[in-house]
């Protein structure tokens, strides 16, 4: 999983403001992260996108959480969307990791509450992408089978109870994802086609901001949900694969189906 163009600009923005509040200068990160002195620089300079290692290490360094840097914040209601690495590939990613699978865990123990990104991928991580043990977080994702080459629209193998789309869909019937889907445009047909396609043979995770249109006989009034989707690679007990879709709501917006404007 790596950084976008869009979340480019507010990790340099967070990285610039955590050296301010921690009195480092970008030689001092560098090294406090275990990378060359040169290395931050290179980033905050540079308008070429670093891994998501990059920014596990630099939160570890300065104990932040990974998603801290790379939230927006002139869009504060994006804070609760973190990220964690898919893949350690280091110790201090790892021990970054295991710190957010503790603080996830937690969270989700204590409150009740609707898991984070943290926790999905945390137990990804964990699980090797199996579809085992995972009870008390399958009712919050969504699981798609992987699209033939002939085939324009994925099979929605299961929605989760309390995932996004049985929320917008009031209800969590495969079948009316699956209408939903058909009523797509075709170039946001071909955008999800290519991006279950690409998490299922790269075999690494993908996080996408996406704004849809819902408009579906069985609703009053058509809604334009804006959202940010994780998609990760999974195997079912049958060492089938398919592609883990978990998101998280940023707004909902009733259309006035005769002028189109919001409500």
């Amino acid at each position: 999983m790596g950084i976008t163009d869009d979340t480019l600009s507010a990790l340099k923005f967070n990285i610039e403001q955590l050296m301010k509040e921690q009195g480092l200068n970008r030689a001092q990160l560098s090294r406090k992260a275990g990378y060359p002195n040169n290395k931050v620089t290179t980033i905050l300079n540079g308008d070429s996108i670093p891994g998501i290692d990059f920014v596990a290490r630099i939160a570890e360094a300065c104990n932040r959480r990974p998603g801290d840097l790379i939230s927006s914040p002139a869009r504060p209601d994006l804070t609760e969307v973190s990220v964690s690495p898919l893949k350690s590939s280091n110790t201090i990613s790892a021990r970054a990791l295991s710190r957010a699978i503790k603080d996830a865990h937690k969270q989700l123990i204590d409150m009740g509450d609707r898991p984070t990104m943290d926790l999905i991928t945390a137990w990804w991580q964990q699980s090797n992408g199996r579809l085992e043990a995972c009870d008390q977080i399958a009712p919050y994702f969504d699981v798609i089978g992987v699209p033939g080459a002939n085939e324009k629209l994925p099979n929605v193998v299961s929605i989760g109870a309390k995932s996004l789309s049985a929320k917008t869909l009031k209800t969590n019937d495969t079948d009316a994802l699956t209408q939903f889907l058909r009523t797509l445009s075709e170039s946001d047909t071909e955008e999800l086609r290519q991006c279950i396609t690409t998490v299922n043979y790269s075999g690494t995770g993908l996080v996408t901001p996406q704004t849809r249109i819902v408009d579906l006989p069985s609703m009053k009034a058509p809604l334009e949900v804006n959202f940010v989707r994780l998609m990760l690679p999974v195997r079912d007990a049958n060492d089938e694969p398919h592609v883990l879709n978990f998101s998280t709501l940023v707004s909902e917006s009733t259309l006035s189906k005769s002028s189109g404007r919001l409500q």
